[in-house]
């Protein structure tokens, strides 16, 4: 599979249900950056050289057999090195799948893997993981793409490797690296936290160098190098993806939400969730995606 086509895959149509597995492997000369939200679980098995993954408001350094661990909604953002392979296991995965384990204490077990970011493992489980995601559920799903039966066994068999995984963590046989954080990525971690819990409100970029003492344009370099967007970008971002949760799980209006998320004009709104879902707010709502509560 072509680095081109990855755009491709972020699309939760490429589900059809519920659930997708890929194989991805390249080697590139120049350095590939993706960033995104989604409102569905990602499960990223590292085969590559290494690599720096930004989750949620923090930096993370991947290695090879390494597992990334995606919570719904999460920003995340890869940045590969400009030579090197780039190999990982992809899998993305709605709750309807996890609702196959009917123990409601379990299936919370295995939803909380995905709040740990990055594990690592021991050899013997490495060679493992590798073998179940290459030998069994990647053709199991691949072959199996019009079975229901050979669908429900592919997914069968993530519930159970992760299964494995949280009974490995609760016996303390997975590591945790803490993140990598240089001075001025602390200072983008702590203005991300900030985002996240007031993207409700006006921000303004003088506030935000009020707040954090630091220089305007240092700060507008850093942010992007680090996130790969602007500031601005990266809050209106926040606003659409939590406008997305709540046109598909509420029955809020949509100028309420247009409120509710930050924007300041209805109008703006409707143009920057059209512009970055290919659907106006009142079509997405219409449309499959749409599960009110």
């Amino acid at each position: 599979m072509r680095e081109n086509k990855m755009q491709a895959i972020y699309s939760p149509n490429i589900f059809g249900n519920s659930f997708y597995v890929e194989h991805v492997k390249s080697l590139s000369k120049t350095s590939m950056k993706i960033d995104h939200y989604h409102d569905f679980y990602e499960l990223y098995f590292y085969l590559g050289d290494g690599m720096r993954y930004f989750i949620g408001n923090k930096t993370y350094y991947v290695k090879k057999y390494d597992l990334v661990l995606i919570d719904k909604f999460t920003y995340h953002r890869t940045s590969y090195k400009d030579k090197g392979t780039r190999e990982r296991m992809l899998v993305y995965v709605t709750e309807d799948v996890l609702n196959i384990i009917d123990d409601e204490n379990i299936k919370q077990k295995v939803i909380d893997l995905f709040k740990r970011k990055k594990i690592s493992f021991y050899d013997s489980f490495k060679k493992h993981i590798l073998n179940t995601f290459m030998n069994r559920i990647l053709p199991e799903y691949h072959n199996n793409l019009n079975s229901s039966i050979g669908n429900l066994q592919s997914k069968l068999l993530l519930v159970d490797l992760l299964l494995e995984i949280v009974e490995l963590s609760e016996n303390g046989e997975v590591f945790e690296d803490n993140n990598i954080a240089s001075p001025h990525e602390k200072r983008i971690s702590d203005i991300v936290d900030y985002i996240n819990s007031n993207y409700s409100n006006h921000i303004s970029l003088d506030e935000l160098c009020n707040l954090f003492y630091i220089n305007k344009y240092y700060l507008c370099h850093i942010f992007k190098d680090i996130t790969g967007m602007s500031i601005i970008e990266f809050i209106n971002r926040k606003r659409l993806a939590e406008a997305k949760k709540l046109l598909k799980y509420t029955d809020y209006s949509i100028t309420d939400i247009s409120d509710m998320v930050g924007f300041n004009s209805v109008s703006r709104f409707i143009s920057l969730f059209k512009k970055k879902y290919d659907l106006t707010p009142k079509a997405f709502r219409n449309s499959g995606e749409y599960r009110a509560k």
